[in-house]
Formats: structure tokens, C-alpha cells, sequence
């Protein structure tokens, strides 16, 4: 799915609350994966800005700066992942 969500629609988050509502989890892991805005930081902070207000966990996953030696281990923890769509390929070598 493309467009919508806390980066066009900030003060709209009825998106971002469908996506959580399709999780089965009272408070859902959500990983942002912000390949396509060059890491912006001011990005990463408008995703936590946004995903602090729903009933959710949020965290990020910058792909050259990784939280951690198990990728894997760290992608499956998380319930949904939000990204802005380019290098998804880096993901799917699970």
C-alpha cells in the first residue's frame, strides 16, 4: 500500500490505526524502516512522534546501521513494519 499514513497525513492517522488494528496484539510491534528518505533523522522522529500517540511499540531499523548482530531475530519480534518503500530486498533474505 502506498501514500497516506504519519508522513503525508500527520494529523490524519486513520491509516497508521487500520494497518495496527490488522494485528492481532493489544500493543503490537511496529518497526519503521525509513529506506527511502535517505534516513532522515526529522522522518525517524515524525514515525515515534506519531506511533507514541496509538496503542502500539514502536521502534526503527536503519539497514546500515544496524541495532543488532540477528537481523532476523530483531524483523520477526515486530508485528508490522512500516517502510517507505525502497530496499525491501535487504529484508527478504530471511
Amino acid at each position: 500500500m502506498g501514500g497516506g499514513g504519519f508522513s503525508m497525513e500527520p494529523k490524519n492517522p486513520l491509516l497508521d490505526k487500520y494497518i495496527l488494528g490488522l494485528v492481532d496484539k493489544d500493543k503490537p510491534r511496529v518497526c519503521f524502516v525509513p529506506t527511502a528518505s535517505g534516513y532522515s533523522a526529522q522522518y525517524i522522529v515524525d514515525f515515534y512522534s506519531a506511533f507514541a500517540k496509538l496503542s502500539c511499540t514502536p521502534s526503527h531499523l536503519s539497514l546500515f546501521n544496524l541495532p543488532t548482530t540477528d537481523l532476523k531475530a530483531f524483523v520477526l519480534e515486530q508485528n508490522s513494519t512500516q517502510n517507505s518503500r525502497e530496499h525491501e530486498a535487504y529484508l527478504c533474505d530471511f
